[in-house]
């Protein structure tokens, strides 16, 4: 049917496997039933052509048999392509071009709005956010190559995290929600039960 997206399964596990163990002649004698199993339940909310395309792109560069860490992490840049990919230096020469080209400063503060149009990226936008906005940033005292390392390495510490949070399954994220909401309410889960409610889900 069309429109119909085809979720990770067994069979499609299997499938990725034979890839993999093609790819490296010295798996090819082992039994690789189990981390088909291991594959099919971890990746189960990846589409199976995404997880293809992950397993590939892994492929292209490892020199050791992929790791489900690994295809998890290519499906996530697969998938997530709004994700900051610029580098944090980057990331400052774009912030003091902007403050630069709209004269930033308290006196006219409107084209802040602009100049976060003209960065155009919610990660960096973010860690401006930390040092109190651009205005902060424009008229600081520290030198600035005090600020550019402070800010890359808050720029780089919010694409980690960011990077680490797309890479949780949207079922765990859900579930884990739900448990806090329940802890909150003093209905905490029993281990047996949350455990089951995960292996359910896959």
């Amino acid at each position: 049917m069309k429109g119909v997206i085809d979720y990770m399964n067994l069979n499609e596990a299997i499938k990725l496997v034979a890839i993999a163990v093609a790819s490296f002649p010295n798996t090819q004698d082992k039994d690789m039933k189990s981390t088909a199993i291991a594959w099919s339940k971890v990746l189960s909310d990846l589409p199976s052509g995404i997880a293809e395309a992950a397993l590939v792109k892994v492929l292209n560069t490892s020199k050791f048999f992929p790791t489900l860490a690994e295809i998890r992490e290519a499906a996530t840049e697969i998938q997530n392509g709004g994700l900051s990919q610029i580098t944090g230096g980057e990331a400052w020469a774009k912030v003091t071009r902007a403050i630069y080209e709209f004269s930033i400063s308290r006196y006219n503060p409107e084209d802040v709005k602009d100049a976060h149009a003209y960065i155009n990226d919610r990660t960096i936008s973010g860690a401006v956010q930390t040092f109190g906005g651009l205005i902060a940033i424009a008229e600081s005292e520290d030198p600035e190559s005090v600020m550019r390392g402070q800010f890359i390495r808050v720029f780089e510490n919010i694409v980690k995290r960011e990077k680490e949070e797309a890479m949780i399954p949207d079922y765990i994220k859900e579930f884990a929600e739900n448990n806090r909401r329940e802890l909150r309410d003093g209905k905490p889960k029993e281990l047996g039960k949350v455990l089951s409610m995960v292996v359910d889900n896959k």
